[in-house]
């Protein structure tokens, strides 16, 4: 699976309908979007590609939210509504 995000169904660098990363968002120190892009995707894979059941995800935003969140075996985390 690749590392992407996306913004209501489209990836950041446009291309046409799509917008991509330029590269791992793991390398990524900022990313800008946007301010119609009230609503994105962050997709994740798991390291352990052998027991793929036994993998729990956890997510956080830094600068928007306190806690981690939850998503268990869901591989993706959806943000809506943030001010531009």
């Amino acid at each position: 699976m690749e590392n992407k995000v996306d913004t209501a169904s489209k990836r950041i660098i446009e291309d046409g309908d799509h917008l991509y990363l330029p590269k791992n968002i793991t390398y990524t120190d900022k990313l800008l979007l946007d301010h119609r892009h009230k609503v994105f995707t962050f997709e994740f894979a798991a390291l352990r590609f052998d027991m793929p059941e036994r993998c729990t995800f956890m997510y956080k935003m830094e600068g928007f939210e306190d806690d981690w969140n939850i998503a268990g075996h869901r591989p993706y985390a959806t943000y809506t509504n943030l001010r531009p």
